[in-house]
């Protein structure tokens, strides 16, 4: 199977996502209803679950653009997809720390308890030194 031929695909979605939420200013929170965001959040875990290594790396960054403009969802159907994906060295690395990226920006335990993880048995040098990175930041971050 041919997976370049969803790059343009994926290039005009991360396009037209960033169009989107550029027009909207930093200092102005966005807020969804409850059932919207249940929404957004199935259509995620959705894509996170496909075998589309573009489609689950959209979905992983619209996540971070969604929990920037509406912190306060927790997104906790997303958590064991995600760490699915930031663990599993099968998949790519640039998805696995798209993934990553995400699952730190959900600051939950079982979260930073996978990327610390990864950061230690991960055979990827670049997935190893990002997640790394990423338990570092939320150590420091969290201590007094």
């Amino acid at each position: 199977m041919n997976t370049y031929r969803y790059i343009p695909l994926l290039v005009a979605i991360i396009l037209i996502t960033v169009n989107c939420f550029s027009a909207t200013p930093a200092a102005q929170k966005v807020k969804y209803s409850e059932t919207k965001m249940l929404q957004i959040e199935a259509n995620l875990v959705s894509a996170l679950k496909s075998h589309n290594n573009g489609l689950q790396t959209t979905a992983a960054i619209i996540l971070r653009q969604i929990k920037c403009l509406d912190s306060d969802y927790k997104f906790n159907e997303l958590i064991i997809p995600l760490m699915k994906i930031v663990k599993d060295e099968s998949y790519d690395g640039n998805l696995r720390i798209v993934a990553a990226l995400a699952l730190h920006d959900l600051k939950s335990a079982r979260g930073d308890f996978a990327i610390k993880r990864t950061a230690i048995f991960t055979e990827s040098e670049k997935v190893k030194q990002i997640c790394s990175r990423l338990a570092w930041q939320r150590e420091r971050n969290e201590t007094p």
